[in-house]
């Protein structure tokens, strides 16, 4: 069993040009062995609409959601960065450079816990949509 203090619950989404997929994580410091640990909680696939949005804004409501964080992808994160911060989430867009896999197959899954835990370690590089776009990323 982990011996961990406390437990930070984030939603880390994976942006597609007609769709969102929102992964719900447990991050927390496991004491024994020394690292962060990310742990899948629910997954919810929803249209990238407005009623979409709201779907995904109460699935992570009723997770206790507060941050959220994206990859930058460009025009399609934008109406869903600007529609979850006034819904009250704390959103943090960072560039895909931030989270590339150290090697191994990828998947949607390992990349959201990969992200989760980086953030927690603060070794991303939040940025706003407009210099997403500026960047190129």
């Amino acid at each position: 069993m982990a011996d961990v203090d406390k437990v930070t619950v984030i939603s880390s989404l994976d942006i597609h040009k007609r769709s969102v997929v929102g992964h719900v994580l447990n991050v927390f410091f496991d004491k024994n062995e020394n690292k962060f640990v990310a742990e899948s909680r629910a997954v919810k696939h929803v249209p990238r609409s407005l009623t979409g949005l709201e779907d995904l804004a109460d699935f992570l409501r009723g997770f206790n959601v507060h941050t959220v964080v994206m990859e930058s992808s460009g025009p399609y994160g934008l109406m869903v960065y600007y529609f979850l911060e006034s819904e009250g989430f704390d959103v943090w867009m960072v560039p895909a450079r931030d989270n590339k896999s150290r090697g191994g197959k990828k998947t949607d899954i390992e990349d959201a816990k990969r992200l989760a835990r980086t953030l927690l370690l603060a070794r991303l590089e939040p940025t706003s949509f407009l210099q997403t776009l500026r960047l190129g990323h």
